[in-house]
């Protein structure tokens, strides 16, 4: 079965902007739960999430079953590139929490991938209220 984060799959499906549009592509969730925003996010794959920055930006903002955004996935696996992506997308999902409270930055934080979090820390300092 394709994932849908894998690319091939991304840009079949995004193809079919109209469809993409109308449903937020609210519909388009894997057996996981996940939406292809954070199925890219968790699979390093910023060349997806950047395809889908282009046509629904607003999908970003969706939260797994559990709580996480796309930011969180990647913070958690350590994926800079895509962090980069995410914070000019959607630079408020960066202190959005999970169903456990869980910020990106904790989860940079706790894992040791310092690169992320400079990169959130830089973005909450800089652009965002506190």
């Amino acid at each position: 079965m394709k994932r849908i984060g894998d690319m091939r799959f991304m840009k079949r499906l995004y193809s079919k902007t109209d469809v993409l549009k109308d449903s937020v592509c609210q519909n388009c969730k894997d057996e996981n739960g996940a939406m292809p925003t954070h199925n890219a996010a968790r699979q390093a794959d910023a060349q997806c999430l950047r395809i889908i920055a282009d046509i629904a930006p607003e999908s970003f903002s969706v939260k797994s079953e559990s709580g996480f955004t796309p930011a969180h996935f990647a913070a958690h696996k350590g994926y800079a590139d895509c962090l980069r992506i995410i914070a000019e997308v959607a630079p408020e999902l960066f202190k959005v929490t999970d169903d456990r409270g869980f910020t990106p930055a904790h989860f940079a934080a706790s894992e040791g991938h310092t690169d992320c979090l400079r990169i959130i820390l830089r973005l909450l300092l800089n652009y965002l209220p506190i």
